[in-house]
């Protein structure tokens, strides 16, 4: 089934690179290492809001081209301040939302090793867009003066992979989270998520 983008611009970059909607996050986690990435987490979890209320099932697309595709159905279960994204499979991964301002808010989901990833969701219109920064499209310069720092990906690097991002934006030194995600080009979303 194949859904229209609603109120979000042309584009498909990030499609290769993840699932639909907040499986995007899972998706880089564990298949590319995560574009953006730190050991550490970059938001307090004082600082997570409830953005997606008690949780519950929802549909995840993912973004080709300039249509969404349906991908699976997830659950998002109400954790202390934040969720746990449950996949068809049963398998959970922790993340919090941290407002940014505008209805923007930056996804911090905890991996299976430990270290963090990072995504960008927009609430608009009873749907949530998620999109992924591609560090290979970032202005390093600017970003390095944040404490952003680039890594090649050893994953996508060995296997050649085409579209998948061939260095990872590490954010250990980054002091002030807001700031470095407001200078972060997302580009277009990779997915989106609706209430089932």
């Amino acid at each position: 089934m194949d859904v229209k983008p609603a109120e979000e611009g042309p584009g498909a970059r990030g499609a290769k690179r993840g699932a639909g909607a907040l499986a995007a996050v899972v998706a880089l986690s564990l298949a590319l290492g995560g574009c953006m990435t730190s050991r550490q987490p970059l938001f307090a979890e004082a600082s997570a809001v409830a953005a997606l209320g008690e949780g519950g099932r929802y549909i995840a697309y993912e973004r080709i081209g300039a249509r969404y595709k349906r991908d699976e159905v997830v659950e998002l279960r109400r954790r202390d301040r934040g969720y746990d994204y449950v996949n068809e499979k049963g398998a959970a991964t922790p993340l919090t939302l941290h407002p940014l301002g505008g209805g923007l808010f930056a996804v911090q989901a905890r991996t299976e090793n430990g270290d963090y990833v990072y995504a960008r969701l927009r609430m608009r219109g009873g749907a949530g867009y998620v999109a992924i920064a591609d560090c290979d499209r970032q202005d390093m310069r600017k970003l390095a003066a944040l404490g952003v720092a680039a890594r090649d990906n050893g994953f996508a690097n060995a296997l050649g992979s085409r579209g998948a991002p061939k260095r990872d934006c590490v954010l250990d030194g980054v002091r002030d989270a807001k700031k470095a995600f407001s200078a972060l080009d997302f580009g277009p979303p990779t997915g989106k998520l609706v209430r089932q």
